[in-house]
């Protein structure tokens, strides 16, 4: 695994004008490579019933903060890597170490705050688990830039780079609201919209499917029905028209209660896709284990 930590460079943008010749080429020639035609599995029975993950494609994960954005965009990367997929993974908010400790975590399913504190050694067991975990993890082919303040004009840079150097089969990036406009007077509005056209392109350039993270507005805690839909999504009406899926997270635990004991035994997400481009909308939970970042089918 690799963390990215080199300079920036510019390039420009590829050639978009393809004449019927060389249009025909390539609509055999992506016969040649079965893989590069399948869509990406989360190896999550019901996620992949619902998402085919296709290459050329933008996604976005939206929620509430502490919803399971991080935790799913987590599963994808292991499970993708799982599959022999190339990825990477631009954290602008939460460290490399950070993450790191959320993977072993949910691979060992030992309490997230005992890998941070590595009060796990000394139990042969609990010893043996993170091993394994570390020496999984190790064969997965994933790099990780964990820069905050970081401008689309530099998460281009960067993906080009390291595109040159393994070719890529997905990039996730965690979140779309903390890029940084080049221009201060822009609005975060306006920061966002470039910067999802952005990845739509790079997706399509890449020939990969572009995960982004998004927040939802403050809008559906309001609300008595917390159902997230398409109009909470902060921000920018753009990710709702560029993304070929957007799926929406609800956590129970996080959402105000008059039933404390229901809320605490909650160990699911509610999962709400609501545009799929390649499928149908649905509603469904997921499996989520907080205290180890662990997301699985029910």
């Amino acid at each position: 695994n690799q963390i990215i930590k080199f300079s920036i460079e510019q390039e420009s943008n590829k050639e978009s004008i393809i004449d019927s010749k060389e249009s025909m080429e390539r609509f055999y020639s992506k016969y040649d490579n079965e893989e590069r035609l399948r869509p990406l599995k989360s190896n999550i029975d019901i996620l992949d019933k619902y998402i085919k993950f296709q290459r050329g494609e933008l996604y976005t994960i939206a929620a509430r903060p502490g919803s399971g954005k991080t935790a799913l965009s987590l599963a994808l990367l292991k499970n993708f890597c799982n599959n022999k997929n190339n990825g990477l993974f631009f954290s602008l908010e939460m460290t490399e170490e950070s993450l790191t400790n959320r993977l072993v975590s949910s691979i060992t399913k030992l309490h997230i705050e005992k890998i941070i504190s590595g009060s796990f050694i000394g139990n042969s067991m609990e010893e043996d688990l993170v091993a394994q975990a570390v020496a999984l993890l190790g064969t997965y082919n994933y790099s990780i830039v964990d820069k905050s303040g970081l401008t689309i004009e530099q998460i281009v840079g960067i993906a080009r780079k390291v595109n040159r150097i393994k070719k890529l089969d997905f990039i996730i990036l965690d979140y779309v609201g903390q890029i940084k406009s080049t221009n201060n007077s822009d609005e975060i509005r306006i920061t966002i919209g470039n910067a999802i056209r952005t990845f739509k392109q790079i997706a399509k350039d890449f020939n990969i499917p572009f995960i982004t993270l998004a927040q939802l507005n403050r809008g559906v805690d309001t609300r008595a029905e917390k159902k997230p839909v398409l109009s909470d999504l902060k921000e920018s009406g753009t990710i709702e028209e560029e993304s070929g899926a957007v799926i929406m997270l609800s956590n129970p635990n996080t959402i105000a209660t008059t039933d404390a004991q229901e809320t605490k035994k909650s160990n699911y997400l509610d999962v709400f896709v609501r545009k799929n481009r390649h499928g149908q909308l649905a509603e469904f939970k997921l499996g989520f284990e907080g205290h180890t970042q662990y997301i699985g089918g029910v």
